[in-house]
């Protein structure tokens, strides 16, 4: 049965995977990077001046970026982005994949993004304010190799 309704995009779950294992780790409040754009390369042809030839070329995307209040230290994600921030290049990065799903109402995930071999590369963490109320928000960012999209039940 499909769904004559788009699922709204506040109720979301990441996920990754450690050791083989998933591990849900957390709760993220934003989750952007979740694109494919096919590069275009323009070819010029001699004495034609009426248009351009354009051709495909490679695919590229943005980095994937997850953001929520500032991570406990006993995760299992914290544990792998410290190894590879902190571990220097003696050890080799160890890239995961992590999914994110778009949850209906009941919490069933009706899409997921598969970013495969994912590998953070950027960890920072708001500005402090003594004028402001808020959470301590840190920014997770990931490199990754590709994505895949799932449509699980009532998208067509």
């Amino acid at each position: 049965m499909t769904s004559d309704y788009s699922p709204a995009a506040f109720s979301f779950a990441i996920s990754f995977r450690d050791d083989g294992a998933e591990a849900i780790d957390g709760a993220f409040q934003e989750v952007s990077g979740l694109d494919n754009e096919r590069q275009v390369h323009d070819l010029e042809e001699g004495g034609e001046n009426r248009f351009v030839h354009a051709f495909p070329g490679s695919i590229k995307h943005s980095n994937l970026v997850l953001k929520r209040g500032q991570l406990a230290t006993t995760s299992r994600l914290f544990a792998w982005c410290r190894q590879t921030f902190e571990g220097g290049l003696a050890q080799a990065i160890q890239p995961q994949n992590i999914s994110v799903s778009l949850l209906d109402v009941k919490a069933t995930s009706v899409l997921t993004w598969e970013v495969r071999r994912a590998w953070p590369v950027k960890w920072s963490i708001e500005s402090f304010s003594g004028s402001a109320d808020r959470v301590a928000i840190e920014t997770l960012e990931f490199a990754y190799e590709s994505i895949v999209r799932q449509v699980h039940r009532g998208l067509t």
